[in-house]
């Protein structure tokens, strides 16, 4: 079972991207890289950087960078994301 946010469940949701591309292809097409921080529930634990490269109609490149390394493709608001935990402790 993929878990998220980890590398691997990232790469599944390009690997169905890419397997059901007439669906994205209505989405439209992109040339863009993109960079999504998700921060931990709890303290302590560091935030992940996930990088993604979009080309035409695919995702090209999805990879984990670190956090702490300011580049141009790492850039927005923070955006924290409710897990199952933050659910069950609410």
């Amino acid at each position: 079972m993929l878990v998220f946010p980890s590398l691997e469940w990232f790469q599944e949701l390009t690997r169905l991207m890419h397997a059901n591309e007439a669906i994205f292809k209505r989405i439209g097409s992109a040339d863009v890289i993109w960079a999504v921080e998700v921060q931990p529930p709890g303290c302590g634990e560091p935030s992940r950087v996930f990088r993604f490269v979009f080309e035409g109609y695919g995702c090209e490149v999805v990879e984990e960078v670190d956090p702490a390394a300011e580049t141009e493709e790492q850039v927005g608001e923070p955006v924290r994301v409710a897990t199952q935990r933050d659910r069950a402790e609410a």
